[in-house]
C-alpha cells in the first residue's frame, strides 16, 4: 500500500468552477495615471475551495489596508484595469467602512461559488478602500435582464435594500439601478 498525503492532493479538495486570482493594488503611485498599473501585484492563484481559504484566512482584513488601496478577486487569465469588454462593464455599489468587512467577505464567495444567475459573465470583484467602502462587480456581458441580479446580491451578501447599485458599462451611459 502506498502512502498519501492527506488533504494535500487535488482529488481530495473541492474544486471550484473557475481558477480565480488574487490582486492588490496599493495605488502607491496614485498621482500617476489610473493606467499605470506599475503597483498592482498578482499575488496568488486558487482553484479549490481549501486553496481559497488558505489565501484568504492569511490576509489581513481588507478594511485594514491604507486608503487608496483596491483589491480584486478575478478569473484566472484576467488583469484588473486592463480587460475591456465591449457588451460588459461593471456594477458598483458603496457602503461605509464598518460594515465592508462581512460584505467583502460574501461577495467573494457568491462570486467565486458562481451560484447565482448568470454567473458565467461574471469575471471578477474589486474592493476599493476609500472614506468608505467601494465594490466593483465586473462582467465580461451585461443584459437588462441582469437587473434581478442586484435583489439576488443584497440578499445574499446582507446589505441594505436601499443601497444603490449603478452599471457602468464599457460602452454607453451610466444605468442606475435600485
Amino acid at each position: 500500500m502506498e502512502p498519501t498525503t492527506p488533504s494535500t492532493s487535488l482529488e481530495s479538495q473541492h474544486l471550484l468552477l473557475n481558477k480565480w486570482t488574487y490582486w492588490f493594488d496599493s495605488n502607491k503611485y496614485e498621482s500617476q495615471s489610473r493606467d499605470n498599473l506599475s503597483s498592482l501585484e498578482e499575488l496568488y492563484t486558487f482553484s479549490t475551495v481549501e486553496q481559497f481559504w488558505g489565501l484568504y484566512d492569511g490576509l489581513e482584513k481588507a478594511t485594514s489596508f491604507p486608503k487608496g488601496s483596491d483589491c480584486y478577486y478575478m478569473k484566472f487569465g484576467v488583469t484588473p484595469n486592463t480587460t475591456s469588454y465591449e457588451k460588459g462593464g461593471k456594477l458598483r455599489f458603496g457602503v461605509p467602512l464598518a460594515k465592508a468587512e462581512c460584505i467583502w467577505k460574501n461577495l467573494i464567495l457568491m462570486c467565486i461559488g458562481e451560484n447565482f444567475e448568470n454567473s458565467e459573465f461574471l469575471v471578477g470583484v474589486e474592493l476599493s478602500i476609500r472614506s468608505d467602502a467601494k465594490f466593483n462587480i465586473y462582467f465580461n456581458y451585461w443584459d437588462d435582464n441582469f437587473r434581478s441580479l442586484v435583489s439576488e446580491i443584497k440578499e445574499y451578501v446582507e446589505i441594505s435594500p436601499k443601497t444603490s447599485f449603478k452599471f457602468f458599462p464599457e460602452v454607453g451611459r451610466i444605468i442606475e439601478i435600485n
